[in-house]
């Protein structure tokens, strides 16, 4: 029996064993082997915060699980038409508090993928504005469907999530995801703080801007370019910050005469700063330099040089194309990279004739080549800010020469182009064009056509001049390429702009056949004439030239050869003011005219006075000079002698490179040291003591130097920094800076000891006399002005009880006896008592036996 009970259980097992080996060869219900089919899935979402105000966006987040796989069971991302998105037919529904619902599907937030599509990880997130006060719900449902690759096809099957609760009500809610509460404020003007800004501080991008490309010249550049800086603050004083030397300049010999070197390639010193560091390509272009913006410190040097900087977007481009064999830069988390960028040529494209570059772009840490994409054959690039996206244009004919910003000759035009960094496959430039056209309009006789930068504010016109006459513009859209609006002029439009800074969506001309100058306003999006403003600037020069332009977004800005800059309204064309002429006897204008680009930041214009740098004599003209003039009422605020070209401003340090000596300035606040002093031995009470010690300049270019006021700021720099003759010869004493001295008793009261002014030589002394025993602290504080960060220094001061000092007192009593008398009386008394004695002695020696 145990035999046999022994012989069946093996029997079984054998059994069993065949069973599971059956089982796991044997086809699913699908006909596929693996993971049984369909495959159950579970949908999830949620909304923060849960309390939100009416009107305001909600953050809504849905997942799907498992997270999407093929049938190989690896990660799955969708074909082309989902851009490497995963799951699809996504929905949610809304119920409100009256039981209505609001059914709809959604777009991820990123903007990456279709509606109703999900990421490669099975996720999504949008934002939603609820719009009535009560309690909501909210849930998101899948269909099923089935993902078919190489690997074979998985069937999903549909999901819907329990849902998510949340409550609305009338007044905003302050929190993190609504409005960054609780917020971290803006530093006040006169708080120092210094790059990379915490994360944290959100609200600090209104101060920190960065500075991506110098327009001028330039053949790429960012849709921002312009030479206006919207963020933070700026200069309102001449202070020099730091220099250092960047091309030849000056005087060359006396062999030579007064000739100078000329630095008029000084406003090509392409100049970028990104978070706290200055990029700048050397006056020889051989190499670049990363500079820290708030001391002048080199960081390193690389061989090359750059055009502009690009923003670059990060995973929501890497993720979306991750599986189509895409290698693009970048990690997986939502981030924006900047590069350095430069187009170099790198052969010749057969079927035109025309160069091929390939795109570099430079890490911003030590200068290395990231990103190098191949097969470019583009010779004008705009791109659009933070975007990836870029607009340009490219020959289509072997005859056609490009000559730089005057467009290209030859008599075929060019073809316009747009393209997205996300797109390109193998980091081949081509396959990440968008769209490519043909331009067909007829050139003039001259076979030219005339490029023009600009990219509407809302990003969907772009906007150049058609012809070398200059009498034909185009708007073509950003998204196939179609031409929008065609207008001919019935004048040589000189000056033809872009003028879609922040906030704005226009273009100017600029019309001398009238004999003196008028400036036409257009709309980027429709072509429309907007307005016309006649004869600005001044008689006659107004009929030759009005100089470069700029604008803020809410005024154009119109710089001329007499010496002034005029505003107009960009919304009426109305003249809101012009600045008064700085006098010049060097010049034939007998003004110091302005005649280059200009920078708008800290609702300043910064802009460069004197004779123009290409055109310049030799011996150049003197007396060229910074000049800083007040957006809201055109008066000037301060004037550097010494030639500064400004180029870039960011972080409230406005840069450029001076035509008189080569080198390159940084003007901005500038670190200060405070000292105070007193007695160091105790000193008693009531005694007046001496408090003294001085507020210097530590800025690196004058580090040591004496503070002073910023209405002699100018005046002090040209003396140390400019060489000025006469200031060195009779050097100037400035006015100093106010320093206020408290003073922290014994008894731990504050007492205002008073502001004081230094000297020319940064010193101050003061008398005090303190009020009571004991130990003070004495504290010396300088403010900071326009030109300085504030700073303050303490020392000790010990006051002890005033010291006893002994008298001796002499009483004289009178009793109406001379003194003679007195005298003679004492010694008759004397005389007795002597006699006395005697005589005592005499009998005691006779009663001796």
């Amino acid at each position: 029996m145990k035999k046999h009970k022994n012989t069946t259980y093996a029997v079984l097992l054998i059994l069993i064993f065949a069973i599971g080996i059956v089982m796991a060869f044997a086809p699913t219900a699908s006909g596929q082997v693996g993971i049984a089919q369909p495959r159950p899935t579970a949908g999830f979402i949620s909304v923060a915060p849960t309390l939100v105000g009416v009107g305001q966006q909600a953050t809504v987040e849905l997942w799907v699980l498992p997270w999407p796989e093929d049938y190989a069971e690896s990660n799955y991302y969708g074909p082309a038409s989902l851009r490497g998105g995963s799951f699809t037919g996504i929905s949610v529904t809304f119920t409100k508090p009256d039981g209505t619902t609001d059914i709809f599907t959604p777009t991820d937030g990123t903007g990456t993928y279709p509606a109703g599509v999900l990421d490669g990880l099975g996720t999504m997130y949008f934002l939603y504005a609820p719009d009535e006060a009560g309690n909501w719900s909210v849930t998101m449902s899948m269909p099923a469907q089935n993902f078919t690759d190489a690997t074979g096809t998985v069937e999903w099957e549909a999901c819907t999530s329990p849902p998510a609760y949340f409550t609305v009500q009338t007044a905003p809610v302050n929190a993190g995801l609504l409005n960054g509460y609780p917020y971290s404020p803006l530093p006040n003007s006169n708080v120092y703080w210094t790059y990379p800004v915490s994360s944290n501080n959100r609200e600090w991008a209104a101060i920190t801007g960065n500075w991506l490309s110098f327009a001028l010249g330039s053949t790429a550049m960012v849709s921002t370019s312009g030479m206006y800086q919207p963020y933070g603050s700026a200069p309102n004083t001449g202070h020099i910050l730091w220099d250092m030397p960047y091309a030849p300049g000056g005087i060359v010999s006396g062999l030579t005469g007064s000739l100078s070197y000329g630095t008029s390639a000084g406003w090509l010193a392409y100049s970028v700063i990104i978070d706290g560091n200055l990029y700048v390509n050397s006056a020889t272009n051989l190499n670049f330099e990363c500079i820290s913006l708030t001391t002048g410190k080199v960081l390193w040097t690389d061989s090359g040089n750059f055009l502009c900087a690009v923003d670059l977007p990060g995973s929501a481009a890497a993720q979306a194309y991750l599986g189509e064999g895409v290698t693009l830069a970048g990690s997986y988390g939502s981030e924006v990279f900047p590069y350095l960028f430069r187009a170099v040529a790198a052969g010749t494209v057969t079927r035109t004739g025309m160069p091929i570059y390939s795109w570099n772009f430079y890490n911003i840490e030590d200068g290395t080549l990231a990103i190098s994409l191949t097969n470019a054959n583009a010779t004008k690039e705009i791109f659009v800010e933070d975007s990836g996206l870029a607009y340009g244009f490219i020959s289509n004919s072997t005859t056609a020469t490009y000559q730089g910003s005057y467009g290209w000759s030859g008599g075929v035009p060019p073809q316009i182009w747009g393209w997205n960094y996300s797109k390109v496959v193998n980091s081949n430039w081509a396959t990440g064009l968008t769209w490519l056209e043909n331009y067909t309009e007829p050139t003039d006789t001259r076979g030219l056509v005339e490029i023009t930068n600009g990219i509407s504010a809302n990003g969907a016109v772009y906007f150049f001049v058609g012809s070398r006459n200059r009498n034909t513009a185009l708007g073509f859209s950003t998204t196939n390429g179609a031409v929008l609006w065609n207008d001919t002029f019935t004048y040589t439009a000189l000056g033809a702009q872009d003028a879609n800074l922040p906030g704005t969506n226009d273009f100017y001309t600029i019309d001398f056949s009238t004999g003196s100058g008028t400036v036409r306003l257009y709309s980027d999006l429709t072509g429309d004439l907007l307005w016309t403003a006649t004869n600005v600037g001044t008689p006659p020069w107004n009929t030759k030239s009005l100089g470069e332009f700029s604008s803020d977004g809410t005024n154009l800005y119109f710089c001329g050869c007499d010496g002034t800059v005029v505003a107009l309204s960009m919304a009426t064309g109305k003249e809101l003011w012009q600045s008064t002429p700085i006098p010049s006897t060097e010049l034939p204008e007998n003004a110091v005219q302005y005649q280059q680009t200009y920078i708008i930041a800290g609702g300043n214009i910064y802009i460069y006075g004197g004779g123009q740098t290409s055109y310049e004599q030799n011996p150049i003209q003197r007396f060229s000079m910074l000049v800083c003039i007040n957006c809201t009422t055109g008066q000037t605020v301060f004037t550097l002698n010494g030639g500064i070209y400004p180029s870039a401003e960011a972080g409230g340090v406005l840069l450029g490179v001076s035509t008189y000596s080569g080198y390159y300035y940084a003007l901005g606040k500038g670190q200060t040291s405070t000292s105070v002093s007193a007695p160091t031995t105790a000193q008693p009470l009531g005694n007046a003591i001496l408090l003294q010690g001085n507020v210097l300049d530590e800025s690196p270019a004058q580090p040591g130097t004496p503070a002073v006021s910023d209405s002699s700021m100018s005046e002090w720099m040209d003396y140390l920094n400019m060489q000025n003759a006469t200031l060195l010869n009779s050097p100037p004493m400035p006015q100093g800076v106010q320093v206020t001295l408290t003073a922290l008793d014994p008894n731990n009261n504050t007492e205002n000891i008073g502001t004081y002014t230094t000297n020319g030589h940064g010193n101050y002394y003061v008398n005090w006399t303190p009020p009571i025993t004991g130990k003070y602290t004495i504290t010396a504080t300088f403010a900071g002005t326009g030109s300085y960060w504030p700073s303050s220094a303490q020392t000790g001061l010990l006051v002890t009880t005033a010291p006893t000092t002994t008298t001796t007192t002499t009483v004289t009593t009178s009793s109406g006896v001379s003194a003679t008398t007195l005298y003679a009386a004492i010694a008759a008394v004397i005389v007795v008592i002597i006699v006395v004695a005697i005589v005592l002695v005499v009998l005691m020696l006779r009663k001796r036996p």
